[in-house]
């Protein structure tokens, strides 16, 4: 319903403009009022000063749209007054009205849309379409700006999906998975092999394919992450027509009970197909350690045959995006060995409870992600100190005062979506987990 009437304003308003500036005259203005006067009736006395007129001591200012003076002193001359519903022609020597002309419903409509949609009905709404007009400008360039994020570090692919000979499809959740896969689509495509990398959720049929390599993170509790989410009901709508050999990597941190199990569930799905078969067995990448990836590479590259060797970016930390921030107060473990400590920083101002704060003790590969809960203008974590945990034993030995470079991460699975009619939480453990419906 609201689309229509918005369509059929707009077109109204359009309407209107073409009208009123030589288009096609679909709401017609009326006739103008000194096509009305009787100049036979026009008299020069009683002579009345303008500020004796009668019929403007009794219009107020505001229904003035326009007034315009006699051009000279010949009775044939007079005031032209146009009010918001009617236009005048007043005589310039008594104040008599010579003529009248009100305007129709139509046409003060269309006026008004006009004045409404240009700004003209007032300096606050004036301001207001301005401000309207600037958002519109920023939310073009905002989602330019996200997409382009997005895609950061991935490469544009070469070839078609049905031309390709080796597909690489990954499941990530906040795109780090994609920096492994891209540096081997790169070199693949350096030795003119044809390959396509895709989403895991773009499964699709692969009528040239003799590879699928799978490179899979894992979300939650064991589950898949966000673009993966559709891979089984893909693998059931599409079954390859050739026998494809494929190759599956899981990355995770083995802190976690359920280590890289969205990579095993893909191996039991694969295998359940007559078409796939596996080449190796499925390999564990964790806290995206090169060592084990190379690991993968070196067998990958062994069963297949493909001359390929380990990317050097690969061996170097990802510190893009890092910002400071300062520690402003922290508390000591309780008896079950939790503490908060509360972050700081200008550049993530934009944060909001339940995004992600990665940070990276050592300085190298190994990420830590901790939830955020935003108190105010400070970013506090809840931190539960593990026997040689790297994370919260790095986050235990800060101090009030202390600096960290960390990354914020995006946490759009834990935000309330806008049309979500009601909410349900649920505990697992110290985690609380929404559902939506």
């Amino acid at each position: 319903m609201w689309y229509s009437a918005a369509s059929h304003f707009f077109y109204f308003s359009y309407c209107t403009h073409r009208n009123l500036h030589g288009g096609i005259p679909v709401y017609a203005a009326p006739a103008k009022a000194s096509a009305l006067i009787d100049e036979s009736q026009i008299k020069e006395e009683p002579l009345k000063e303008l500020a004796e007129f009668a019929v403007l001591q009794q219009t107020p200012l505001s229904s003035l749209q326009k007034l315009q003076y006699p051009f000279s002193d010949f009775p044939e001359d007079y005031y032209n007054v146009q009010l918001k519903d009617r236009e005048l022609c007043i005589n310039q020597f008594t104040g008599d009205i010579l003529a009248q002309q009100d305007y129709t419903t139509t046409y003060q409509l269309a006026n008004f849309s006009l004045r409404w949609h240009t700004g003209r009905s007032g300096t606050i709404w004036a301001l207001i379409m301005a401000l309207a007009s600037a958002y519109i400008l920023f939310f073009i360039y905002s989602g330019f700006a996200i997409t382009l994020k997005r895609r950061r570090g991935r490469s544009k692919n070469k070839f078609k999906a049905k031309d390709a000979r080796i597909i690489i499809l990954v499941g990530s959740e906040n795109g780090g998975t994609f920096k492994f896969a891209d540096a081997i689509y790169t070199q693949l495509i350096k030795h003119g092999e044809k390959v396509f990398l895709s989403d895991l959720s773009n499964f699709a049929a692969f009528p040239n394919a003799e590879h699928l390599v799978i490179m899979t993170s894992t979300y939650g509790q064991g589950d898949a992450p966000s673009n993966a989410k559709k891979l089984a009901d893909r693998i059931q709508q599409y079954s390859q027509k050739q026998d494809i050999q494929f190759s599956i990597v899981g990355f995770g941190s083995r802190s976690y009970r359920q280590f890289c199990q969205f990579a095993f569930d893909v191996a039991t799905l694969l295998q359940s197909t007559k078409w796939a078969k596996a080449l190796m067995p499925v390999f564990t990448v964790n806290d995206k350690s090169p060592q084990d990836f190379s690991d993968w590479l070196t067998e990958w590259t062994r069963q297949t045959g493909f001359n390929m060797m380990m990317p050097r970016k690969l061996l170097e930390p990802d510190t893009t995006e890092l910002k400071k921030v300062s520690v402003t107060s922290r508390t000591v473990p309780d008896e079950e060995s939790s503490f908060m400590i509360r972050l700081k920083s200008l550049k993530l101002r934009h944060a909001v409870s339940g995004d992600l704060l990665a940070i990276y003790p050592k300085n190298d590969h190994r990420e830590r992600l901790y939830s955020i809960g935003k108190i105010g203008k400070e970013m506090q974590l809840s931190v539960k100190l593990h026997e040689h945990g790297l994370g919260s034993g790095f986050l235990n030995n800060l101090q009030q005062g202390d600096q960290i470079k960390v990354k914020l991460v995006k946490n759009q699975h834990f935000r309330f979506p806008k049309r979500a009619k009601k909410s349900s939480w649920y505990p697992t453990e110290r985690v609380l987990h929404p559902s939506w419906e």
